[in-house]
C-alpha cells in the first residue's frame, strides 16, 4: 500500500464527518430506549415472547457485524468501499425506526402472534441496516484521520455530536409521548417515530454530501 498523503487537520473536515454520528446514535438509542416498553406495555406482547425475540435478534447480531465488515472490506466502487453501504442503509434505517412503532395492531390486524412476528422481523431488519451504517461509518474514522493527534481532535468533535444524538434520543420522546406505558399513546409513539426518522435522515444526507472522500490508498488496500 502506498504511503497515505498527509493533510493538515481541519475542524470543518472533522465536523463534516462527525455529523453522521447523529444518525447513528439517534437510531440506536431510540431502539434501545423504547422498543421493549413499546411492545410489552403498549402492544401487549407477552414478556416471554419478547425475550425469545431478543434472543433470536442477539444470535443474528452475533454474526451480522462480521458479514457486513467482510463485505465492506472487499467492496470497490467509485464511491469507495464504505460510503456505498452508508448510502444503501440510510433511508431504510430511517424508515425502519418509524416502522418500529407501526405494528399490525395499529393497522387493525389483531393477534399477539401477528404482532410478535412483526416485532421479530422489524428488529432484525433494523439491526441489518443499522450495522450496515454503523460498521462502515466507524471504519471510515481511522482511514480519514491518520495520526494520533488528528484522531484525538476528530474524536472530540465526534463525541460532541454523539452527545447531541443521545439528548435527542432521550429527550424528544418525552415531548411527544405523554405516558410510555399507556396503550392509548400508540399514536404518540408513531408521531415520535416519524420525527426521529427525519432527525436520522437529514444529518445522514449532509454527511454523504459533505463528508471527506475516502482516501484512494485505502480503497485499493
Amino acid at each position: 500500500m502506498s504511503k497515505p498523503m498527509e493533510k493538515k487537520f481541519s475542524y470543518k473536515y472533522a465536523i463534516s464527518y462527525s455529523i453522521g454520528q447523529l444518525s447513528d446514535i439517534s437510531a440506536y438509542q431510540t431502539f434501545t430506549f423504547l422498543v421493549f416498553t413499546f411492545y410489552f406495555a403498549v402492544i401487549g406482547i407477552r414478556i416471554d415472547l419478547i425475550v425469545a425475540g431478543f434472543i433470536i435478534w442477539a444470535l443474528w447480531n452475533s454474526f451480522n457485524d462480521f458479514i457486513i465488515g467482510y463485505l465492506s472490506d472487499r467492496t470497490h466502487t467509485r464511491w469507495g468501499r464504505r460510503k456505498v453501504y452508508i448510502m444503501i442503509a440510510l433511508v431504510p434505517l430511517a424508515l425502519l425506526v418509524f416502522l418500529l412503532f407501526t405494528p399490525p395492531l395499529s393497522l387493525g390486524i389483531s393477534g399477539e402472534i401477528a404482532n410478535f412476528i412483526y416485532f421479530l422481523i422489524i428488529i432484525m431488519a433494523f439491526e441489518l441496516f443499522f450495522t450496515m451504517y454503523d460498521v462502515n461509518f466507524t471504519a471510515l474514522f481511522p482511514e480519514l484521520f491518520l495520526t494520533v493527534e488528528e484522531r484525538t481532535k476528530a474524536n472530540n468533535v465526534r463525541q460532541a455530536f454523539a452527545i447531541v444524538g443521545l439528548i435527542m434520543a432521550f429527550v424528544l420522546p418525552g415531548m411527544f409521548i405523554s405516558d410510555y406505558s399507556d396503550p392509548l399513546s400508540l399514536g404518540q409513539y408513531q408521531t415520535f417515530g416519524f420525527i426521529i426518522s427525519i432527525v436520522i435522515i437529514i444529518p445522514g444526507l449532509i454527511f454523504l454530501k459533505f463528508s471527506p472522500h475516502e482516501k484512494v490508498e485505502f480503497q485499493e488496500d
